[in-house]
């Protein structure tokens, strides 16, 4: 049996918080689907989701969009899946012919959502407009302007616009003032470098605590200092510690307490969370990511003996969103924390095994099976290390809200 990867991708809505994520198919480490039989793919999905992860792992209390094939909608293949957590996308490859028109209309009836994925505008698609609840626009292939005018064209109440490939924060900021409801693509993982959100003074501010959380020469009584001066921080630790994580003997009576039974790692890293919980404007989910990339890389360094430590390849999956977190670049941010030359050069140029590794984890986040084929780690090891990556993350991040 080929190894199966089940990746996911995020879709935000207008205030930048989670709507949903759509659940991506590839049989292999191949560049592209290689799928001989739509159907196959598609049901790969979701006994995957439903059986072997669990629909709640992979998309927590958030929907699931997944791609229909003709036959699945023909043959209601879909009623193995719950109406109220997942959207039927309808591949842009099907016709509007009779038979698949009336099985669309019955999902409908039945509760299920319908989105048109990839959806470019011509007359003879108008009976799919008329079924859809969700219209999915790819903003590369058709162009802003388009966008705009195809958004303005189609629009009537209870139809909701959803812009895939949104790469940058202007094309976010354009389509959301177009009227779109949902964006899905990877601008809330990069800088607005243009943004005058933050002042320097506090972005310095957060580079500086930062600097002292992830400093190994730290000790334990810095440590402490730091976050028994911020009553968020003292709150979410305690939160953290009684999170499914650790098994406590006994209640907690003080925040030292808390302290000893994280260890200073898990401290340090902790600390690093919660000052991304406290970006102002910044989505949750970039959160998320920053988590996903962290597990995935720690559990790829075990292809590394005698390399890096698992605590370094952790550093840098969660470090990686620093730039889109405080909207300065990459290089700069880093020149103001105290990183070893190896851990800046993975952050910055991509290199070496904590690079490899990090490049890996992106990978998969984007659905670029392709680009897995350049890295060193076999296939069922890269899907392990994600997928375990995506049931861990969610808790642990919502453990520090």
């Amino acid at each position: 049996m080929p190894t199966v990867f089940l990746g996911r991708q995020p879709i935000l809505d207008r205030n930048r918080q989670l709507y949903g994520y759509e659940l991506l198919y590839r049989s292999g480490r191949t560049g592209q689907a290689n799928v001989v039989e739509e159907d196959q793919a598609t049901a790969s999905v979701a006994l995957d989701a439903l059986t072997e992860i669990g629909l709640d792992q992979v998309i927590g209390d958030h929907l699931g969009f997944l791609n229909m094939s003709r036959q699945f909608f023909v043959s209601e293949l879909y009623l193995s899946l719950p109406p109220d957590r997942v959207v039927l996308e309808v591949l842009e490859n099907i016709q509007p012919d009779e038979q698949v028109l009336a099985a669309i209309e019955e999902a409908a009836r039945r509760g299920y959502t319908i989105a048109l994925d990839d959806f470019v505008y011509e007359e003879k698609l108008q009976p799919f407009v008329d079924l859809a609840h969700v219209i999915k626009v790819d903003i590369q292939e058709i162009g802003l302007q388009r966008t705009k005018t195809d958004l303005e064209r189609l629009r009537r109440p209870g139809l909701k616009f959803l812009a895939e490939k949104v790469e940058t924060y202007d094309e976010f900021d354009y389509c959301r003032n177009a009227g779109y409801d949902y964006f899905q693509g990877h601008f809330f993982c990069h800088p607005e470098l243009m943004s005058q959100r933050r002042s320097p003074t506090d972005t310095a501010n957060l580079v500086r605590l930062l600097g002292q959380v992830i400093d190994p020469t730290s000790d334990f009584h810095d440590i402490e200092k730091v976050v028994e001066q911020n009553v968020a921080m003292s709150y979410r630790m305690l939160r953290y510690v009684n999170s499914a994580q650790f098994a406590l003997v006994e209640p907690l009576t003080s925040i030292r307490q808390a302290l000893v039974t994280l260890g200073l790692e898990r401290i340090r890293n902790c600390a690093i969370l919660m000052l991304m919980a406290d970006a102002a404007n910044k989505p949750h989910e970039l959160t998320v990511t920053a988590l996903v990339r962290a597990r995935t890389c720690q559990r790829l360094a075990e292809r590394f003996a005698g390399g890096p430590g698992r605590e370094e390849f952790f550093t840098v999956g969660l470090l990686s969103v620093l730039d889109a977190l405080m909207d300065h670049p990459m290089e700069e941010l880093l020149g103001e924390l105290p990183l070893a030359d190896h851990v800046r050069e993975a952050l910055i140029k991509r290199e070496g095994p904590l690079g490899q590794a990090l490049l890996t984890a992106i990978c998969c986040e984007e659905g670029n099976w392709e680009g897995l084929q350049e890295f060193p780690f076999p296939a069922h090891h890269v899907r392990e290390s994600y997928l375990d990556a995506l049931q861990w993350s969610r808790m642990i991040a919502d453990s520090v809200k």
